[in-house]
């Protein structure tokens, strides 16, 4: 006999999912404390003792931490990914700025599709601000502003994962955009340049190139690097991100969001660099997945992280190497999952597959302008069929709950 699975919670456990729901939506920066407990028990209109249950249950769970008497998000991401990163910016710094440049791109196209009209008015005001200290001679004010702008952008995005994997990026560039906006305060003519192409966000638009060529220089030739004692990290427990992931598809959807966002451009890259050992390597592990595409679920959800890896590898760009190997416990196991929903709404992966084999054909042939497309075409039918996937979820608990209780 089939039960509900719906659990009406207490008002403890409805604010535990309000809170959750707002740090995993970005709501929060984790660097500055959330509000205090008398200002949020009054938001949410419920007494101290329901409040602090809900706290120490996040606590708990790892989504909050305490300083002194102040809460403030867990720095999930830059946890996992930080001290990694600390050696790629110490060892390929270029590299690194190559991917915030492609990063801050796709956060300024999600953006537009998410921001709310007070995110574009924050956008807009911190573009000005950033335009105006453009015009002044004092680095660490350049810098200051343009990390406020970035802040504002990635808010508009309303995903907690790339906000944060923004911040670690972020926390271990610093010394090297410094440099950059030193540099910039030396030189008016180049400083002017990147004020007219920053003043495009205020659109919502971004042109990589101008803006890639006014703070590479910093990355090129600072000799200033960042060091572990300089990032705030802990050991973080990945596992409870998975398992905060997996029970609410909402959050499932922005990982993959990341995920998806970074495959695209490890695609792009790796049919630009993929060499010929690299191709053998990618050739025989898709026959491997074509010959087990339809009957092994969990196998094929396990091949498809994999390949992905490899194509990251074909990037010969370390930071795709370092955001695949901390978040792989998060990867794979939502991979699994979606797969297994797909496969029993599909009957096979046959789409998937095809799409898979498209993507390698592209990176094969060193073709970068049809790995995006093939690329695109694969985020697409993904963030199309979670969401189809989450409505179905919804409808059948609603079906449920009329046959039970009707």
């Amino acid at each position: 006999m089939r039960t509900l699975s719906i659990k009406i919670p207490n008002v403890s456990e409805s604010l535990e999912q309000k809170l959750e729901a707002m740090i995993l939506g970005g709501a929060f920066w984790p660097d500055m404390p959330i509000a205090s407990e008398r200002r949020l028990a009054d938001e949410f209109d419920v007494s101290r003792t329901s409040l602090r249950n809900a706290l120490a249950s996040l606590l708990e769970r790892g989504l909050l931490r305490q300083v002194g008497k102040r809460y403030h998000t867990t720095n999930i991401m830059a946890d996992l990914l930080a001290p990694s990163l600390v050696k790629v910016a110490q060892n390929f710094p270029t590299q690194l700025f190559d991917y915030w440049i492609f990063l801050f791109d796709e956060a300024v196209g999600l953006a537009v599709r998410k921001a709310q009209d007070s995110d574009r008015e924050m956008i807009e005001n911190a573009v000005t601000n950033l335009r105006q200290s453009l015009l002044g001679s004092h680095a660490a004010d350049m810098f200051s502003r343009f990390e406020a702008l970035n802040r504002t952008v990635f808010d508009g995005c309303y995903n907690f994962f790339l906000s944060q994997t923004h911040q670690a990026l972020m926390s271990v560039m610093q010394p090297y955009f410094v440099r950059s906006f030193e540099k910039l305060a030396e030189d008016p003519k180049a400083a002017e340049r990147l004020s007219q192409a920053i003043g495009l966000v205020m659109k919502m638009e971004f042109e990589p190139d101008p803006i890639h060529t006014a703070l590479a220089t910093g990355f090129e030739q600072s000799k200033a690097k960042p060091t572990n004692d300089s990032v705030n990290f802990g050991g973080v427990n990945a596992a409870q991100l998975v398992d905060v992931v997996l029970r609410n598809p909402l959050f499932l959807e922005a990982v993959y969001e990341l995920r998806l966002i970074t495959e695209r451009y490890a695609a792009l890259e790796a049919a630009k660099h993929v060499e010929g050992s690299e191709i053998k390597q990618l050739v025989a592990h898709l026959d491997y997945m074509t010959a087990i595409a339809d009957s092994s679920p969990s196998q094929y959800s396990k091949l498809d992280t994999d390949l992905h890896q490899l194509i990251a590898e074909c990037t010969h760009n370390p930071v795709f190497a370092v955001i695949n190997a901390a978040l792989s416990p998060v990867f794979s196991r939502t991979t699994n999952q979606w797969l297994k929903k797909h496969m029993e709404m599909r009957s096979d992966q046959s789409t998937i597959h095809l799409q898979h084999t498209q993507i390698v054909e592209a990176v094969v042939a060193r073709d970068p302008e049809k790995a995006q497309v093939t690329m695109d075409e694969h985020l697409a039918y993904v963030l199309r069929n979670l969401r189809h996937l989450r409505q179905q979820d919804q409808l059948q608990e609603i079906a449920i709950a009329r046959r039970l209780l009707r």
